[in-house]
């Protein structure tokens, strides 16, 4: 797993595994994935550009 660039640490750390988690504007998909997959917290993630979506399918299908 990678780490998390400093300004999604922040936003990471403010959540708990009984939190969900909706990342609106999902863009990379780091910080939804980090608390689905580290912090085990229910996560849905949201863009309004289908092609952010679908290049996080592509890049994260088989990992989330």
């Amino acid at each position: 797993m990678w780490t998390l660039p400093p300004r999604l640490q922040i936003l990471a750390a403010l959540t708990n595994s009984e939190m969900p988690v909706f990342d609106v504007g999902c863009d990379h998909g780091y910080l939804g994935l980090w608390c689905h997959r580290v912090m085990k917290t229910p996560t849905t993630m949201i863009d309004c550009q289908d092609h952010i979506l679908e290049r996080f399918r592509q890049r994260w299908g088989r990992h989330y």
